[in-house]
């Protein structure tokens, strides 16, 4: 394999105007060689990195290839995805409203947002903008609910919350959620009348002086100097990856932005809300964001005795860093990963933006940078991940087929033909997915994702995931899907272990999306008598098919499939109407959990 050639581009001379610049100057002098090792070392394909001080940035740089097929380099100009790096912009946006007496960060979103709500009226009661931007709601991740089946319509994303479970008390502990912040973008909107991108743009980068910084990956993809995702490896070129159109979900993580702009950004924190005279934001948020809300973790661990007190604010993470107050948040988006932090009491911010895939280059680089600035010994940060990173690859690339299959039943067969699995299939808190069969495979697809379902045994399937657009082999998720057989022998829902810490997530077979004609609808009406008792079916006002049944309340039937309906409000409920040789309805089946009637047509 070739030797990659690796660029270094320093398009900003190093500024300093006191003794204390000349001195961390110094310090700076050999981290050129350093990153360009680092580079090397882990080859990825290219990463930007800005320090600032005060008012001004004291180095920048960019390294390595923005796109490695045609070796164009990465500038301190390149346009990244910042990930959740955009959750500190949403919390300032909340901070600016409640400066300006529109909202209190105590209040419920409820108040905002006209029908929402969580799962359950504790959760309702209990949960403030406070709570949703420190991650204390008592809500995992859900995070397959946006990622594989995600959403343009934020309201819709928005509603599925209702119908996700938490898996903590409010307040009980520390809990990442991408949802909160959708949440908190979304209250924003409704106050405001305009949209989060149109807020970020002119509340936040207008005045910043962020101009080429975006909230559209598809804008971006358009700027000449924007960076490509990748898959790194170490023995190999890197790998391409598409980019996540996060728009859905923007107030999460939605941000594209250069190491020079993300530096005015880092400048306005480090000045308590100023950015050259201006206030951005009030220093009462100010303070606010960058103290504890709650705490991740507080006891030092063994191999880092210098890094503890692990708590998160609004927006930010924050730890104590070798004795150094830090104020951190990373971001990670199919390709890219970031870390933006700063240490308000050195007044000195780090900004690095690479473009590849859960990189731990981020961190390393910011640790690197920090030791230098902060006069600490230097931590041997990259050749420590690089050890554990090639003992865990090893360690996955051994041969685990074995192990994998202890629990696996040899010689079992699907209850069903692979037919009986395709349809539909919904869960209100993550939405709809469709199951097809094709060459006799079966293939689920959503708008991001296509999965395909290899037989685990008996009626479990192991699930692979290709993105769409990518001519790649599927990976394995990791991912299984159950499917449940109901009392009427077909195939009704499937399950899958989603979300860690709660039961499998159960998505139902959905019924049929295409509304009945009126003279279909007639087709089934009529009386049918069962053992005597005459109960009446017909088509009632509101273009439903109703039953009627002397001395019970009057049930809606809800199309399921051919011939097939369910009764709305009854679960294991159903009726399915059988043809004679000329086609026309002559009997129906009752469907019910205590067994299976058949009733005859009367008229």
């Amino acid at each position: 394999m070739k030797k990659p050639v690796f660029i270094t581009v320093l398009l900003l001379p190093l500024l300093y105007a006191g003794a204390q610049d000349v001195t961390r100057y110094k310090r700076l002098r050999k981290t050129d060689k350093e990153l360009n090792q680092i580079l090397q070392d882990w080859n990825v394909p290219g990463f930007a990195v800005a320090v600032v001080e005060k008012d001004k940035i004291i180095y920048s740089a960019g390294y390595g290839y923005r796109d490695f097929e045609n070796k164009k380099p990465v500038t301190v100009n390149t346009l990244f995805p910042i990930g959740s790096s955009t959750k500190a912009f949403t919390a300032t946006l909340l901070g600016q409203l409640e400066a300006q007496g529109e909202l209190e960060l105590t209040d419920r979103p409820a108040q905002y947002l006209p029908g929402f709500h969580f799962y359950n009226e504790g959760m309702d009661r209990e949960i403030s903008l406070l709570k949703i931007l420190s991650h204390q709601t008592g809500l995992p991740r859900h995070d397959y609910s946006w990622y594989y089946f995600p959403s343009g319509s934020r309201e819709e994303l928005v509603e599925r919350i209702a119908h996700q479970e938490p898996t903590a008390k409010v307040g009980e502990q520390w809990q990442y959620n991408n949802f909160m912040y959708l949440l908190a973008g979304s209250v924003a909107e409704q106050l405001k009348g305009s949209s989060w991108e149109e807020q970020v743009d002119e509340r936040i980068f207008t005045p910043l002086e962020m101009g080429r910084s975006n909230t559209s990956i598809v804008e971006m993809a358009q700027d000449d100097d924007a960076a490509k995702g990748y898959t790194a490896h170490l023995d190999r070129d890197p790998e391409r990856v598409n980019y996540y159109d996060i728009k859905g979900m923007s107030p999460a993580g939605a941000i594209n932005s250069s190491v020079m702009e993300m530096s005015h950004w880092l400048m306005t924190w480090i000045n308590g809300g100023v950015y050259q005279g201006k206030e951005v934001f009030s220093s009462a948020f100010y303070e606010r964001a960058i103290n504890p809300q709650i705490m991740m973790g507080g006891s030092p661990g063994a191999r880092h005795p210098d890094i503890h007190l692990s708590s998160y604010g609004l927006g930010w993470f924050i730890t104590s860093y070798r004795g150094h107050y830090r104020v951190e948040h990373g971001g990670n988006i199919d390709g890219f990963s970031s870390s933006v932090a700063f240490y308000p009491s050195d007044s000195i911010g780090i900004v690095v933006l690479v473009n590849e895939n859960y990189s731990a280059l981020p961190d390393i680089i910011r640790n690197t940078i920090a030791d230098k600035l902060l006069d600490l010994e230097p931590g041997n940060w990259s050749e420590e991940r690089l050890k554990g990173y090639r003992a865990a690859l090893k360690s996955s690339q051994q041969d685990t087929t074995q192990e994998k299959d202890m629990l696996r039943k040899p010689g079992t067969v699907p209850s069903h033909p692979l037919e009986a699995f395709t349809g539909k299939f919904g869960h209100p808190g993550y939405g709809t997915l469709e199951i097809k069969l094709v060459n006799d495979t079966l293939l689920a697809s959503t708008c991001y994702t296509d999965m395909q379902l290899r037989h685990y045994h008996y009626n479990v399937f192991d699930v692979r995931v290709t993105r769409k657009g990518e001519d790649t082999n599927a990976y394995d998720s990791g991912l299984k899907f159950n499917f449940q057989v109901s009392e009427r022998g077909e195939i009704e829902s499937f399950s899958s272990g989603l979300q860690e810490g709660l039961d499998p997530i159960r998505f139902d077979r959905a019924p049929l999306e295409e509304a009945l004609e009126t003279e279909e609808m007639m087709a089934y009406a009529g009386n049918y008598s069962l053992h005597g008792m005459v109960f009446k079916i017909f088509l009632a006002k509101d273009s439903a098919l109703h039953m009627e049944v002397p001395g019970q309340p009057e049930y809606t039937l809800v199309p399921y499939k051919a011939d097939e309906f369910n009764i709305e409000g009854l679960k294991g409920y159903g009726l399915r109407f059988i043809r004679n040789e000329e086609s026309l309805i002559h009997k129906v089946l009752l469907m019910q959990p205590n067994g299976t009637f058949e009733a005859e047509r009367k008229d």
